[in-house]
């Protein structure tokens, strides 16, 4: 009778964590508890590209600087479609940040990150002479297909 009881006291404890592991990996499949479905039924991957400009023109510089510290005033984008006519073929969504890095497991399991928006554009300058600059950013979104900071990968 008293190995009975504890093995029912172990499921009991184990049931809590077999839903928090099964919650776990649903996320880490793309699903968005929030909205009660997969981020693959919520947006297409242009859908995503779209979101991430957005994203990254709420938060576009206006002024960037030379090594000696000269202010150049950088030329702002006004739409999504303005950005994307400029930069055509600028922006791919993918799993990964880049080639051997996926993000950490603990918050793929939270939703916190599902993947990534890649950008490659121009920064066009109001100062005469100044050639446009080629950047790059990586903007990671999550199950849900919010997004979150920006990761700089060329200025």
């Amino acid at each position: 009778m008293r190995k009975v009881k504890k093995r029912y006291y172990f499921m009991l404890l184990l049931l809590p964590f077999l839903h928090m592991e099964f919650k776990g990996f649903v996320n880490v499949l793309g699903y968005c508890e929030k909205k009660d479905a997969n981020i693959s039924q919520l947006y297409t991957e242009q859908e995503l590209i779209d979101r991430a400009i957005e994203f990254l023109l709420i938060g576009f510089p206006k002024v960037g600087s030379t090594p000696e510290g000269r202010d150049l005033h950088i030329i702002p984008y006004k739409t999504v479609e303005e950005f994307k006519k400029i930069n055509p073929n600028c922006c791919s969504v993918q799993d990964s940040a880049y080639d051997g890095f996926v993000q950490d497991l603990s918050i793929r399991k939270q939703g916190k990150s599902y993947g990534y928006v890649h950008m490659t554009y121009f920064f066009f300058y109001k100062e005469e002479g100044i050639p446009p600059e080629k950047w790059s950013e990586l903007i990671e979104f999550d199950t849900c297909g919010d997004m979150s900071y920006p990761i700089r990968t060329g200025w």
